[in-house]
This record gives structure tokens, sequence and C-alpha cells, in this order.
């Protein structure tokens, strides 16, 4: 245990000026100075970086929305993060990126969550073949999960 300002914080908790600076640095045009913030979050597992994390899903750099989007999954793995994480995925399944593409429908199999169905029928569509493949393992785990008359409805 730490003090801090008078209050006892674990020491892998991180500090608010700590999430700041952090922050600051996914803002940045230097994309090693951006990485390498991506790095530090990942092990903290800390959800006051869902929304800047969800920003940076659209970032111009792939690479920093591959990371971006990996952060969620985790984050999403630990704490219930919500629609908003969904929503991230949802929309990189129209990335430029073929690899980002596949992995928001691999994700989106992942949560299960019934609002990607529709996205998914479209994104049948893909000029990929390997995000087609993907996209249609990701609807039948979802329908599938969803039971027969369910499923119906959404088709």
């Amino acid at each position: 245990m730490e003090r801090e300002s008078g209050n006892l914080r674990r020491e892998d908790e991180i500090a608010d000026w700590e999430i700041q600076e952090l922050i600051a640095c996914l803002k940045s045009k230097d994309r090693f100075r951006r990485l390498n913030a991506l790095f530090v979050i990942e092990s903290s597992g800390d959800e006051r970086f869902i929304e800047p994390l969800i920003a940076l899903t659209k970032h111009e750099d792939r690479a920093t929305r591959e990371y971006a989007l990996y952060l969620l999954a985790t984050l999403e793995n630990r704490v219930a993060c919500g629609e908003k994480v969904v929503e991230a995925f949802i929309d990189a399944l129209g990335d430029e990126s073929p690899s980002i593409r596949r992995y928001a429908s691999l994700m989106l199999g992942y949560f299960r969550d019934e609002a990607a169905t529709k996205p998914l029928i479209m994104a049948l569509r893909d000029e990929d073949e390997g995000v087609r493949e993907e996209v249609m393992r990701t609807l039948s785990e979802i329908l599938i999960s969803m039971g027969p008359k369910k499923a119906d409805s959404k088709i």
C-alpha cells in the first residue's frame, strides 16, 4: 500500500494524474508515445480508459486502431463495459483494414450481443474472403445463442 493525499491506495492502482497523463499520450501525434501509453494501459485494466480507447478505434494509424480494439476487448472481459464497447466493434466492421474487420467480427462473436446481428449480416458482403468467413462464424454463434424464435426475428 502507498499513501497518496492522506488516502491509502493499492500499488497497482493508477492515480488520477497518471490517468490524465496517459490519456494525453494517447492523443499524441507521436506514434511511439501513443503505443507506449497503450502498453501501460494494457496492464491496468482500468475502466477510466474506455472512452479514450473508443476514440482511438477511429485513429488514422492502423496499429493504434488494432491495439485500442484489443484493449477494449481485454477491458470488456474484466469489467462489463457495455454497449459503447460493442458499438466500437460494430463500427470497426467498416474499417479499411481487413485484419481489423476480422478481429471486430471475432470479438462481436465473443460478446454475443444481439445488436451486432444486422451489421454482421451487412458485413457478409465484405470484399475480403477471410472477413466474410469470420462474419459467418460469428453470426452462427450469435444466432445459436439467441435460440430459434429470437434468431428468426433477427434475420
